[in-house]
């Protein structure tokens, strides 16, 4: 028996909790905006997806009481034919599946909250960046550079980005720097730079998007030549470079012309940007 939990808020979740006889035995749950559609219309479209992708169905499925009765037969019959079998789709009004409806509704609250929680924790982060470092805006992108000597492969740059306070893994990109007969961080810090807006500018649908914030590994002096070369490219973002500890964590931020502003004291950005 699965059954599905739903809340909707500035990040709904939905859950599917599985049970094997009466005990609980996994859990799955999804974080998302809040949808723009009926309960109803977001629930049915999520169970589709999700048994969909899962290929496998169990005797019964309990749904929220926001579906409507037509929708259950469609649920029901879809799932009986791609299991071969009998699939029950209801909504429980009493007894121990109505207990396990419940449990899974409580525990898509309880997600939602804390997800809620967590966003307004990295908000108040992020509006700290903002007063501190003086930034037109909230920082909600954020796009960090290094550059790592990596012997046989060469010199690499790596770009890792954050929205809204979380690693967006998908946008992380490495730059493979090339020309340069010894190394160089100053000219491998330009040329990964330069590179990428460039690409932006060329109109490459992966690079489109730019940062509220750019932070170059090095201090003043690299962020300077990363400003350099926005300037040569007639963009005005706020730059500014990573001062390292001994364990190599930022321990400061530094603007290119070298005035620097201490993270350590801030445990929230220190462990959104120091570590």
């Amino acid at each position: 028996t699965d059954a599905v939990g739903f809340c909707r808020g500035a990040r709904s979740c939905f859950t599917v909790l599985h049970y094997v006889n009466g005990d609980l035995a996994d859990k799955d749950f999804e974080l998302m905006e809040e949808p723009l559609e009926s309960d109803a219309e977001a629930v049915s479209a999520l169970v589709r997806q999700y048994y969909a992708a899962r290929g496998a169905w169990p005797r019964f499925i309990l749904v929220p009481e926001c579906m409507d009765s037509e929708d259950l037969e469609a649920l029901a019959e879809l799932f009986s034919k791609d299991a071969g079998r009998r699939v029950r789709v209801e909504i429980p009004q009493r007894g121990d599946r109505r207990r396990l409806l419940d449990t899974a509704a409580a525990n898509a609250r309880e997600e939602s909250e804390r997800a809620a929680t967590a966003a307004q924790k990295q908000l108040k982060t992020l509006e700290w960046l903002q007063r501190t470092l003086e930034l037109p805006s909230t920082p909600e992108r954020i796009e960090a550079f290094d550059i790592s000597n990596l012997g046989s492969e060469g010199i690499v740059a790596a770009m890792t980005v954050f929205v809204r306070g979380r690693p967006l893994k998908r946008d992380y990109r490495k730059f493979r720097i090339r020309g340069l007969e010894a190394p160089d961080d100053y000219e491998s810090m330009r040329q990964a730079v330069e590179r990428r807006f460039k690409r932006a500018q060329d109109g490459d649908e992966k690079f489109a998007a730019l940062p509220d914030l750019l932070l170059i590994d090095g201090g003043a002096a690299h962020a300077a030549a990363a400003e350099g070369v926005l300037r040569e490219l007639g963009l005005a973002l706020p730059v500014f470079g990573m001062v390292k500890d001994e364990r190599h964590r930022t321990r400061a931020l530094e603007t290119p012309e070298g005035r620097e502003i201490g993270i350590s004291g801030n445990p929230a950005v220190f462990a959104l940007i120091g570590t």
